[in-house]
């Protein structure tokens, strides 16, 4: 769905390869913290500190290469992504329903 809302970018040239790339590493964290947190408010607040990492890029190389700060925040996200791979698997990107316990009667 992300991906669908982002596109109309690409349409107007306004989506580069590093913005697609970013995208989808962000969806791949968003994910799975939704998925293992169930909080929506947290996928938000992290959607939020994605936005803003961008601008806190542009502050810190003012007179930097704009393409060259995309790439690091897109190296950021990759280092987040292929972490939460590595150590959780992708087995913890699907929600599944909490098994019910039941005492059987003696």
């Amino acid at each position: 769905i992300w991906a669908i809302w982002h596109f109309p970018l690409g349409l107007v040239g306004d989506l580069s390869l590093y913005g697609t790339i970013n995208v989808v590493l962000a969806g791949i964290v968003f994910t799975w913290l939704y998925q293992n947190t169930g909080s929506v408010l947290l996928a938000f607040l992290m959607h939020v500190t994605h936005q803003n990492s961008v601008r806190f890029l542009g502050k810190v190389f003012v007179d930097g290469d704009y393409v060259q700060q995309q790439w690091i925040g897109v190296a950021i996200w990759a280092v987040i992504a292929v972490a939460i791979v590595a150590y959780y698997g992708t087995e913890s990107f699907v929600r599944r329903p909490q098994a019910q316990l039941s005492v059987a009667a003696a």
